[in-house]
């Protein structure tokens, strides 16, 4: 009798033990991806009418969000077939198919209508009205497959020489003996603290080209071949610049089109009496203020030897250039899915001239999706005194920049900086030139901003 006693306790605290763990049982409730997916339409009162109407999907690189938007209309017992759906590859196609009526409703994936608006500003997003939001749920955290990455670019800190040749043509890239590096630019990335130091060169810089052993403008330098100029300029500062990349005239313009323009905080009201193949019946103009320019009128600016008063010569030129720069690392910083639209052939096979790998490439176009999570830029310009020498004119850079920037440059690869060092301040003061956001103190003209770098690299550590 006493063991049915105590098998009856043993099965009732078993029971009772049972009941507990399922009214403690947590409900994991599903995550979502930040991204909205949207069925927009000018017309349509309710996804029941999609049913005999055209919907356009993405074909390319968001296919998934729309074969996603597909099946949840089925399991709403709305059926699409071949003829419902038109697939597209670019999100600026959309504005010409609602323009001559191939489609009633097109899905749209987060802030992917502004590249709509980018190429067409008379899309209006407020003209047309959303009939139905989707987001896909998932249970675990994404995890990205970085193996196939190269660690060097992905992980670590590494630098790059982008140059801009001052010809024009389909293979104005590849010519680089023909023209001059009118725009010279160093690039050096901290993929760990997402930070980008841009260091910019005058085209009249006077320093010594490796190649020849003389003393001559950097502007010349590519025609002794394109790693010249990042070799001697590494010269200069101490360090191996291993990469380059070099467009032109015409693939700049092509490029910036081809993306669908950049927003520019522009310094002030400008005019060149020629277009990027030196057409002077082609002009360009641009006026103050935040505008949304486009290849043309961008290389304008970029060509521009005025900054608002506070530069001129080079000096002005080369913070137009890093202001377009800051802007177009905001824009796909911002929408990094372009770099998927555009297409990573087109962007590093066509559009510039490289020496990266094609695994290289792909950890490049990984790396810069990451920055949508946040990143710092702090520009930084080799400026000098102008001087003839031989009546020859030419930049002599100040001799603290130079040290500056080394100091730059060791904080961004290295995390580190000599704080007994003579330019210690000087070095952890950011600064970002331009970019949509750049604000006019008044007096000064577009002064941009200022920030401290010990908040980038050792913010964690002194906490």
């Amino acid at each position: 009798m006493k063991k049915i006693i105590i098998l009856l306790c043993l099965a009732l605290l078993l029971t009772s033990c049972g009941k507990k763990q399922e009214e403690e049982e947590v409900v994991v409730e599903p995550l979502y991806y930040s991204d909205e997916i949207r069925i927009v339409t000018k017309d349509l009162e309710s996804v029941e009418q999609l049913t005999d109407k055209v919907l356009a999907v993405q074909g390319s690189f968001d296919k998934e969000y729309s074969q996603y938007v597909i099946e949840q209309l089925e399991e709403e017992g709305i059926i699409l077939n071949e003829n419902n759906l038109h697939y597209f590859d670019t999100y600026a196609d959309i504005k010409f198919l609602i323009d001559d009526g191939s489609v009633d409703a097109w899905v749209i994936v987060g802030n992917r209508e502004d590249v709509i608006t980018d190429f067409r500003s008379d899309y209006n997003p407020s003209d047309y009205k959303t009939l139905a939001t989707y987001r896909i749920p998932y249970y675990e955290e994404e995890t990205v497959d970085t193996s196939k990455y190269v660690d060097y670019l992905y992980n670590k800190p590494f630098m790059v020489m982008v140059h801009g040749l001052d010809g024009y043509g389909e293979n104005s890239i590849h010519e680089w003996k023909r023209y001059r590096n009118d725009v010279n630019h160093l690039l050096v990335v901290n993929p760990e603290k997402k930070h980008i130091l841009i260091i910019s060169i005058p085209r009249d810089t006077r320093i010594r080209n490796v190649v020849t052993g003389y003393y001559d403008k950097f502007t010349h330098f590519c025609q002794n071949g394109p790693l010249n100029p990042a070799n001697s300029l590494g010269e200069v500062l101490g360090i191996e610049i291993p990469y380059y990349c070099m467009t032109s005239f015409t693939w700049f313009v092509n490029g910036i089109n081809y993306l669908g323009g950049v927003t520019v905080d522009v310094p002030m009201d400008g005019h060149l009496d020629m277009d990027s193949n030196r057409n002077v019946a082609l002009p360009q103009s641009y006026t103050k203020g935040v505008s949304h320019l486009y290849g043309e009128t961008l290389l304008a600016l970029a060509r521009n030897r005025k900054y608002d008063g506070i530069a001129n010569n080079d000096m002005g030129r080369i913070r137009n250039q890093a202001l377009i720069i800051d802007s177009l690392i905001e824009k796909i910083a911002n929408h990094p899915y372009i770099l998927e639209m555009v297409g990573m052939s087109w962007l590093m096979d066509y559009l510039c001239e490289n020496n990266f790998s094609q695994e290289e490439k792909e950890t490049l176009f990984a790396l810069a999706k990451t920055f949508e999570d946040g990143y710092t830029i702090d520009n930084f310009f080799l400026e000098g005194e102008g001087k003839l020498i031989d009546s020859v004119y030419y930049c002599l850079t100040y001799e603290e920049n130079i040290e500056i920037a080394k100091g730059k440059i060791d904080l961004v690869m290295n995390n580190h900086i000599d704080e007994n060092g003579k330019y210690y301040d000087e070095i952890l003061k950011g600064y970002v030139t331009g970019g949509t956001g750049t604000y006019n103190d008044g007096e000064n003209g577009y002064i941009g901003t200022y920030y401290d770098l010990k908040d980038v690299f050792f913010k964690e550590a002194s906490e």
